[in-house]
């Protein structure tokens, strides 16, 4: 039985890029999302991971309440390729009756030999409670899904600079904990508010202002465990920079 996305993430990669410290600028918020910082969190995300040729490409989709759509793809070698946003009044609905919700969760393994060519995870964060489904391969309805989302989205300017990505994760899991999101250590504060500012505006990558707590031993790792008060993350550190886009 596959180990959950973000487990692999945390046992099978790690960072072969440099890293080089700069200051993005985040990307505006508007008022109604100010307005709504301290409100339940709703969020469903369906991360998708492909490799090819030794590197794995991952994919995700942010899908909240309200329609809006956020999208990001990044590589194994930590650089974001792409982002983008858009709107979709019906997929949050869908994705929330979706029949996979109606099976158990299942129990990570204790190994997993290799990486598999194709993995999926869909998470969904409801008042503070996630839950985590793995897949092997999309069904119709989701890779339809997939291809609609992909439609409605309109690119991103980015920044050069540092960006983080993050994913829902259950609470107490076995992976220990990195970041504590309510009382963060002195180094791990940018890093904090950066991953609050993406869980509260709906977005798959984040930029962050510090790039100094990925340096020494973290600089190896690919992702990185931060819990808080009913809210669970993974996340880890990209760079962008004109040139480095796939797309």
């Amino acid at each position: 039985m596959p180990r959950p996305l973000g487990a692999l993430l945390l046992t099978l990669l790690t960072l072969s890029t440099p890293l080089v410290a700069c200051s993005p600028p985040a990307p505006p918020v508007a008022e109604d999302q100010r307005a709504e910082s301290n409100t339940p969190l709703q969020r469903l995300q369906l991360t998708t991971a492909q490799l090819q040729a030794g590197q794995q490409t991952f994919e995700s989709f942010v899908i909240q309440a309200s329609g809006q759509v956020h999208w990001a793809q990044w590589n194994s070698d930590g650089v974001l390729l792409a982002a983008a946003q858009g709107q979709d009044a019906s997929a949050f609905t869908e994705l929330q009756r979706h029949p996979i919700w109606q099976a158990p969760p299942e129990s990570p393994a204790d190994d997993v030999l290799g990486r598999p060519a194709f993995y999926a995870e869909l998470a969904r964060m409801q008042d503070q409670r996630t839950e985590l489904r793995s897949l092997e391969a999309l069904d119709t309805s989701l890779s339809d899904l997939s291809a609609r989302l992909h439609n409605s989205l309109q690119p991103l300017n980015l920044t050069a600079g540092f960006y983080l990505w993050l994913t829902p994760q259950p609470q107490g899991g076995d992976l220990p904990r990195d970041l504590d999101l309510n009382q963060p250590a002195a180094e791990g504060q940018a890093i904090a508010s950066a991953l609050k500012q993406g869980l509260q505006q709906g977005q798959v990558v984040v930029p962050v202002a510090d790039g100094a707590y990925f340096q020494g031993e973290r600089a190896l790792r690919q992702a990185f465990v931060a819990q808080g008060t009913g809210v669970g993350l993974q996340f880890g550190l990209l760079r962008w920079a004109e040139g480095d886009s796939g797309r």
